[in-house]
């Protein structure tokens, strides 16, 4: 590797690390990252292997922080954070640990909320439709079929 070769991974393995360390990342985003900066596919695997080994990316601990962020501040279901993290090319094992970091009374909690609060603007008379219109509107959050039509024939 030549003097300006050098240089120039340096400053992409510096400014990768920053990025890391903001905020959790994936292997994809990072991949990502490295391209949009210009890093050649050899210096992109070493610093891929440095910030995974230094433990500035681990896809584990990224799983279970999106699935908790999306689940509290976004209102997604397990099925909809699933297919995000899918779409990032997360390992399975670590989708499973991430969605089960989302305590589950929490979760139909959330459920029953966003039910609740969806029902309030709805302005149907008929109660079957208001019932399918609130799960669909469930499902389309994410959440899994089986528990929605639970909750929505339980309490609405």
């Amino acid at each position: 590797m030549n003097q300006n070769e050098d240089k120039k991974y340096r400053e992409i393995l510096q400014r990768t690390q920053s990025f890391c360390a903001r905020d959790e990342k994936c292997l994809r985003q990072v991949r990502q990252k490295l391209t949009f900066w210009g890093a050649t596919a050899s210096q992109a695997e070493d610093i891929l292997q440095y910030l995974t080994d230094e433990n500035f990316i681990n896809e584990e601990r990224f799983a279970r922080e999106f699935a908790r962020g999306k689940f509290r501040i976004n209102k997604w279901g397990k099925v909809k954070i699933a297919i995000e993290l899918m779409r990032l090319h997360i390992p399975e094992e670590s989708i499973r640990n991430g969605l089960d970091a989302i305590d589950p009374d929490d979760y139909v909690s959330q459920l029953r909320k966003i039910l609740l609060q969806r029902s309030k603007s709805l302005n149907e008379s008929n109660p079957e439709v208001a019932r399918k219109k609130l799960a669909t509107f469930a499902l389309g959050k994410g959440f899994e079929g089986e528990l929605v039509w639970g909750v929505v024939r339980e309490e609405f």
